[in-house]
């Protein structure tokens, strides 16, 4: 069955703004975007001409990132695969394991650590969340067919630089 998958945002902006990863701290984050965010208790919003971006803490590392299209923009089925790959370890290989009820793609990666989905937005296109299962556990939204089983206290599984720091 051929669907398209209609989202917010240009394939060719991907690269240019949209940089948010799991695992990047508040700091790395508000270098990375300056002044263009807003704080909230957890999280932080930065908006753009074409795309917002939510990313949620926890232990001062993010474990969700959300992509909300601006009004009338899309993201197409490239640049979902992208922005997944990005937020994952080099080599991840992703998925497309479920659709909901509602017709949302879900997507995971090999070791069931990362999950990725389409979330409808109302009055605009749907948006993306990539987030670390952990994080769904503790919203009690797990429901992935390998759950990890993550604890409360769980870092994010970041990747380390040939020096053993944090990239």
């Amino acid at each position: 069955m051929n669907k398209k998958i209609i989202l917010a945002a240009l394939a060719a902006m991907i690269p240019a703004v949209v940089l948010a990863d799991l695992g990047d701290t508040y700091k790395e984050s508000c270098r990375r975007y300056g002044s263009r965010g807003h704080v909230y208790k957890d999280s932080m919003v930065w908006s753009f001409d074409k795309i917002n971006i939510q990313e949620i803490f926890y232990h001062n590392q993010c474990v969700m990132v959300y992509y909300m299209p601006a009004k009338g923009r899309y993201l197409y089925e490239s640049a979902i695969w992208d922005l997944l790959k990005e937020n994952s370890r080099s080599g991840d290989h992703w998925t497309h394991w479920n659709t909901d009820s509602d017709g949302n793609p879900e997507y995971v990666n090999a070791d069931s650590t990362i999950y990725g989905k389409l979330i409808p937005c109302p009055g605009y296109y749907p948006s993306l969340r990539i987030c670390y299962a952990s994080w769904l556990k503790r919203k009690g939204l797990n429901h992935a067919p390998n759950e990890s089983d993550g604890d409360d206290n769980e870092r994010a599984p970041v990747e380390d630089n040939s020096d053993g720091t944090p990239m």
